[in-house]
């Protein structure tokens, strides 16, 4: 079975069998990793095992406690799975977009609920600044 016809959980499972490649060949302790990534260690074995989603952003954070490129994580098999698409010149088209499109939509989902907290920390912050400055100002005389 060629990379891009393989399921995401499929590749899921293999990028995790990545991580921990990785993580062995640099003999650091998993429970290390899960301590940077402020998880419990069964968590942090679920993303070695394959068993939970991973974003693209705790990609390059364990690929930064690893001290590697995140590229290197992401390499499974023959190719990287941000490969382009393959045209086979029957018509068909082999793509590992499939996992790219999985990803992509992690790495997007994880920047909007990003903006979202940070909107709602501006407007929270943007409140305080009016109450402090109403309390500055005193009591308003007539």
């Amino acid at each position: 079975m060629e990379l891009n016809e393989k399921s995401p959980e499929e590749l899921q499972k293999k990028l995790g069998k990545a991580i921990e490649r990785i993580r062995i060949s640099k003999n650091v302790p998993a429970k290390n990793i899960a301590d940077e990534l402020k998880l419990s260690l069964s968590a942090y074995r679920n993303i070695e095992r394959g068993l939970s989603e991973v974003t693209f952003l705790k990609i390059v954070r364990i690929a930064q406690v690893l001290n590697v490129s995140y590229t290197e994580i992401l390499e499974i098999e023959k190719g990287n799975i941000y490969q382009n698409t393959n045209h086979t010149g029957d018509g068909n088209t082999n793509t590992a977009g499939t996992y790219h499109s999985f990803v992509f939509n992690q790495i997007e989902s994880g920047y909007k609920v990003a903006l979202a907290e940070q909107k709602e920390l501006i407007n929270h912050l943007r409140q305080q600044n009016r109450e402090l400055m109403a309390m500055l100002k005193g009591p308003k005389s007539k």
